[in-house]
């Protein structure tokens, strides 16, 4: 995308490097140009230190992903993000084989005890649904784990289909008293909630079969 048509769309975007087909960096900017920042994904060998050095110099600071691995066909990266030299956030993101994300979890910093696990499915056959006119992140469900102020047995999910909107913003709890997927029949069509077991709970956050 040229300056020009960032201008036009009047909007943040970002701008993704690419290297032997595999991505290195993605820099975001501003509505009006200006560079918001930036996140490098290092290659196996690389060292994370110098990379954020590098960054510390150049940006402010940066995100990085490292130490990426293929584990039961799904691709997992650690993830820290730095100002400057000093570490503020740690995190592990989880992708399928058509690199949709399907987890993301934070860490603490200094412990890596687990803060919040985030689960992601993308709706591919809609059915029923498919008449309705499509949403922001269409067909998207996240699932939320360690939720503020629920239970921890509680998982929060939000749907993103039109008739399961919540304009306020909202969403869904699931537990053993209720459960959108288990009562509402024309999205349990679409969904069915017990064929898909990894979204039960925070874990495992590396799924353990091909389906989930």
């Amino acid at each position: 995308m040229t300056a020009q048509q960032a201008k036009q769309f009047q909007n943040e975007y970002e701008k993704v490097s690419y290297e032997d087909f595999e991505i290195r960096t993605r820099e975001f900017f501003e509505s009006d140009n200006s560079f918001s920042s930036i996140v490098f994904y290092l290659k196996p060998g690389e060292n994370l230190i110098d990379f954020v050095t590098d960054a510390a110099s150049k940006y402010g600071g940066g995100g990085f992903y490292f130490n990426k691995q293929i584990i039961n066909n799904y691709v997992t990266w650690d993830i820290e993000y730095y100002e400057n030299l000093v570490k503020v956030a740690k995190a592990k993101v989880i992708y399928n084989d058509f690199g949709e994300k399907i987890a993301y979890q934070t860490l603490n910093i200094t412990n890596n005890e687990i803060i919040n696990t985030y689960k992601y499915f993308m709706l591919k056959d809609f059915g029923l649904l498919s008449d309705f006119v499509p949403v922001t992140k269409n067909g998207l469900f996240e699932f939320y784990y360690n939720y503020p102020d629920l239970n921890a047995e509680d998982i929060f999910v939000s749907i993103n289909l039109l008739l399961y909107l919540d304009a306020s913003g909202g969403g869904y709890i699931i537990n053993s008293d209720e459960n959108v997927f288990l009562e509402d029949s024309m999205l349990s069509s679409v969904f069915n909630w017990n064929d898909h077991p990894y979204y039960h709970s925070a874990s495992p956050l590396i799924p353990t079969s091909p389906t989930i």
